[in-house]
């Protein structure tokens, strides 16, 4: 893939998610709004059906973008066409019938686990829910071949174009219908995803056709790279669920709103940092198949380098303006978000500096240490949320979630400098201990600023102290650290041209 079109993908791909996330945010305050905390925490408990729903799809989607491009190399349109007719049927069957076990279980798990008052509506969501993630898993199909054909950028307009139509009928229904608007516009959503995808997937392979025809080779072929996507996937269909439904149980339905509010909104950092990564896979997979292992290495650590530094910014500046987030979304400061956020931060910026070795495993095809990953962080939350829910109170599984989170993600980061020979240690320098610090400055300052009564009154004014605060803290350190350098050097040397 030239430089050039590894730019404009990954560019693309940052943008989808900031779109995804502006919508997903901006959905949730309607959301409270006008169906207040507890409905909006019930949604969240349901949605998680795509931990379920999306096992279907999540092992065959990821096969698309390693297999597409090894395909590419041997110009065998009939051979290409056959693997993504294959993978589509695949998909199809496999999402179909755990759309049904999904239904079944939540609705055998609803009056286990959901607040009385909430029983009835929660049986009127599940069908919306399980049918919007339904369509969810066969638009993938079509998206990810988009992403083996590295058109990362079409796939992101694509989904650019479904996250606004998201929005707009999301907030409409919301008003008409109340929190069942919220699925139904899901539902609308990805069935413009399937269609326009399967319509850029014709434009561009001019020889594809869809058919019936079942490759049991091809079959073969993805669902043994698929498997240990398979095999995450039910690690999560295990593990979200069960954790929203512990903290549901232990916390009420309010904190796991809160909870997933704060998943959601540090999640889009995690996307920027995969929509960014997930350019590379296919590339890493032409160099690991010409043999160029020196290259491969070469990317990992610049990836690491630019990662941890982005990480660092982006998972803890929210920490440092715990305060103002919560009086943002909540109106008011509130000590259990802040409780809340500074566990999700801490657990996600781990699991993002694993990304590099992740992808650099996925683009090998080596998953080993990435199912271990999964399964670890499985382990962790069956066997201790229910333990510290019970002897402790819901408000600490946070906690565990964290935890789990970062045990995993360091068991990758672990393998990957051992298997390769090198240490972690040396990207660890003074430029990230200056960051360290900048961001710690920024918290005390702003925690007395927050203090302070004509700020703590004026919700504005408590938003903008601490935006700039951070802002003048961090400014030295990110003009003055070499990836940011390399960076700015490399854009201006592109469009200078």
């Amino acid at each position: 893939m030239k430089d050039s079109k590894l730019f404009k993908n990954s560019s693309f791909s940052v943008l989808q998610t900031i779109v995804i996330a502006a919508a997903a945010l901006l959905l949730f305050k309607l959301m409270v709004v006008h169906a207040g905390l507890k409905a909006t925490g019930l949604w969240s408990y349901l949605s998680s059906v795509n931990a379920i729903a999306g096992f279907g799809s999540f092992g065959f989607a990821n096969a698309l973008l390693y297999h597409i491009p090894k395909y590419q190399v041997q110009h065998d349109e009939n051979k290409l066409s056959a693997l993504i007719n294959t993978t589509f049927l695949s998909v199809l069957g496999f999402t179909t019938v755990l759309c049904l076990l999904s239904y079944a279980i939540f609705s055998f798990v609803i009056p286990l686990t959901v607040e009385k008052d909430l029983i009835g509506e929660a049986y009127k969501l599940l069908p919306l829910v399980v049918l919007s993630f339904f369509f969810s898993g066969l638009s993938t199909t079509y998206l990810s071949v988009l992403d083996g054909l590295m058109l990362m950028h079409v796939r992101a307009k694509i989904t650019i174009a479904g996250s606004v139509i998201f929005f707009v009928t999301g907030y409409f229904l919301l008003q008409k219908i109340g929190i069942a608007g919220i699925p139904l516009a899901q539902l609308i959503q990805n069935i413009f995803l399937l269609i326009v995808a399967y319509l850029w997937v014709k434009r561009k392979m001019l020889s594809y056709r869809f058919s019936l025809g079942f490759s049991t080779s091809i079959f073969k072929n993805i669902f043994r790279y698929g498997f240990n996507f398979q095999v995450m996937s039910v690690t999560q269909i295990i593990s979200d669920p069960f954790m929203k439904s512990m903290i549901t149980k232990y916390a009420g339905s309010n904190y796991t709103a809160m909870f997933d509010f704060c998943v959601k909104l540090l999640s889009v950092f995690r996307s920027l940092i995969i929509a960014a990564n997930q350019s590379i896979v296919p590339q890493i997979t032409v160099f690991n198949t010409i043999g160029r292992q020196n290259r491969i290495i070469t990317f990992y650590k610049a990836n690491f380098r630019l990662v941890l530094v982005a990480g660092i910014i982006l998972f803890l500046s929210p920490v440092v303006m715990a305060d103002a987030i919560s009086t943002i979304f909540l109106n008011h400061a509130n000590s259990d978000f802040n409780f809340i956020l500074y566990n999700v931060s801490l657990g996600l910026l781990v699991n993002a500096i694993s990304f590099p070795a992740y992808f650099y495993y996925m683009g090998t095809g080596n998953l080993k240490w990435n199912v271990i990953n999964n399964i670890i962080t499985a382990v962790i939350i069956l066997i201790f949320t229910p333990l510290i829910g019970e002897f402790l109170g819901g408000k600490y599984l946070v906690v565990c979630w964290s935890a789990s989170a970062a045990i995993g993600a360091s068991v990758v980061i672990t393998a990957i400098h051992k298997q390769n020979s090198f240490s972690i240690r040396p990207f660890f320098n003074k430029n990230i201990a200056l960051l360290l610090l900048a961001i710690f400055c920024a918290a005390v300052l702003n925690h007395y600023l927050n203090q302070l009564t004509v700020i703590k009154n004026a919700p504005l004014l408590l938003v903008a102290s601490n935006v700039v605060s951070l802002s003048l803290f961090l400014l030295y350190p990110v003009l003055s650290n070499p990836v940011f350098k390399k960076i700015r050097n490399r854009v201006r040397i592109r469009y200078a041209k």
